[in-house]
């Protein structure tokens, strides 16, 4: 899915550059989360956490697959910091959970599993979002997101 950011750029009137800078900010806005949302879940309930965090992915995607196109650069690259936040952090999140609930001599092969659905994943994962891409517009990545993201909270 992150790959896709610089073509939905494009798709919704972004220069090259601003469609690029996607990147950037997606990742800002994980990196400007993720330690915060980590001392949070060490204080609360993962998957409380998780649930929360996939939630508020899944409104955010809702709102980004609702952006006009033509939308001033600004406003998509906060909403792509935004998204970031929530959405690059659940990875982690879900691993620091595993490694709550085995035991510590399993740690290091449930990490290992996990990396492995990661990326089964990161190859499967982004073809619906491109068909639907293809189908109804670059909206249809963040459908196909938002979606994801509902089906986490509620299962978490």
């Amino acid at each position: 899915m992150i790959a896709f950011a610089p073509l939905y750029g494009l798709r919704i009137g972004l220069s090259e550059p601003a469609a690029a800078a996607l990147l950037v900010a997606l990742q800002g806005g994980s990196l400007l989360a993720l330690w915060p949302l980590g001392a949070l879940s060490d204080r609360r309930d993962r998957r409380v956490v998780i649930a929360a965090v996939a939630a508020t992915g899944a409104v955010l995607s809702a709102r980004l697959a609702l952006l006009p196109a033509g939308s001033p650069a600004w406003l998509v690259w906060t909403g792509f910091a935004l998204w970031g936040s929530q959405v690059l952090c659940i990875y982690a999140l879900c691993v620091a959970h595993a490694c709550d609930v085995v035991p510590p001599g399993r740690i290091v092969p449930t990490v290992s599993g996990l990396l492995v659905v990661w990326a089964a994943g990161a190859m499967v994962g982004p073809v619906p979002g491109a068909l639907l891409m293809d189908r109804v517009g670059p909206s249809g990545l963040f459908v196909y997101a938002a979606a994801g993201c509902a089906a986490l909270a509620a299962s978490s």
